[in-house]
């Protein structure tokens, strides 16, 4: 469908999320920037619905979210990019200090909002205070 019609955010969304299903994350990402690129608000009507049938469990839910704020952060969308690390550390993204090294991320390290959404992450995640891992 692509080979026919390039032009299409659906299309490109569409094969992001077949690639996510497989664990793909890298070409999924690729795929959701070109749809991203194409249609800047894509991901904001698109119903959920056709990844969340894919994804099995809240593990896998809490990488989309990650993946998704990745690519706003690249995208230079800080305002949706830390509503989707929100979420993903939500959904207990087990990778979320990923953050710190990713480059991605470089700008939105920057942004007083996202310090403070590091710093309340004990309480977004419920951790307690006795076991909560140090900041970096």
């Amino acid at each position: 469908a692509i080979k026919l019609k390039d032009d299409s955010a659906s299309f490109y969304s569409n094969l992001g999320t077949a690639y996510f299903a497989q664990k793909k994350y890298e070409q999924a990402a690729q795929e959701y920037t070109k749809a991203l690129a194409l249609d800047p608000d894509i991901f904001e009507r698109k119903s959920r619905g056709g990844i969340s049938v894919q994804l099995a469990g809240t593990t896998d839910r809490a990488k989309y979210e990650y993946v998704m704020a990745k690519m706003y952060a690249s995208f230079g969308n800080l305002d949706r990019c830390l509503v989707y690390l929100r979420k993903s550390m939500e959904d207990g993204y087990s990778g979320i200090n990923d953050v710190y090294k990713d480059r991605e991320f470089a700008t939105l390290r920057k942004d007083p909002r996202f310090a403070a959404l590091m710093a309340s992450r004990s309480k977004v995640l419920q951790i307690p205070p006795d076991q909560q891992p140090p900041q970096p």
